[in-house]
């Protein structure tokens, strides 16, 4: 087990550098790309509620726009805020950008005097954060386990977004680590 945190732990450094390593024109590029498939998959399947985060930083892909993108089609979005006490995530119900508000970790979450708590649907999309992916659905997380204990209560259709930089054949992984169904990189989706 030390030798797969250790690992974890090496790759994180890994990405965060290949992330940033990235000049601000290719991450524009790769964001668009990566929203456009992001946008096709789930308009494809049909859904009517999408469980998104809200992209916080430099290195992690760019989600505004999915979520406008979605809002504008009439889609349900929930957006995730995170309760770090417990390191556990409660999603809200949001109407535009303007439900949002700067919380912990100063990430843009939903306004809870003004949005209401997500009932989830069966076969929802959610849309999880990572550092890195493999080609086998697994995540490298930002290390907190926020997604890995939230993604175990419900039947929701995983789509991890990455950089194809940090698309791997394979990266540390234990039991507790969530699988993807989909990945979108700025080359395209993988179906696992």
């Amino acid at each position: 087990m030390q030798d797969v945190s250790q690992n974890k732990k090496l790759l994180r450094i890994e990405c965060k550098k290949l992330r940033t390593d990235m000049s601000r024109d290719e991450k524009k590029k790769a964001d668009t790309l990566i929203q456009g498939f992001a946008c096709e998959l789930i308009f494809g399947l049909s859904v009517k509620q999408v469980l998104c985060y809200v992209s916080s930083s430099d290195i992690e892909v760019r989600t505004i726009d999915i979520i406008n993108e979605l809002l504008l089609k009439g889609i349900q979005v929930v957006v995730p805020k995170s309760i770090p006490d417990v390191c556990s995530l409660e999603f809200y119900s949001i109407n535009g950008l303007d439900s949002l508000k700067r919380g912990f970790y100063n990430i843009l979450e939903p306004d809870t005097d003004i949005c209401q708590p997500a009932k989830f649907i069966d076969g929802a999309v959610c849309i999880v954060p990572g550092l890195a992916f493999d080609r086998k659905g697994r995540r490298l997380g930002f290390g907190k386990g926020y997604y890995d204990r939230f993604l175990t209560h419900g039947k929701f259709i995983k789509v991890g977004l990455c950089y194809d930089c940090c698309l791997y054949g394979e990266i540390p992984h234990n039991e507790y680590d969530s699988v993807m169904d989909y990945i979108i990189t700025e080359k395209g989706g993988i179906d696992l």
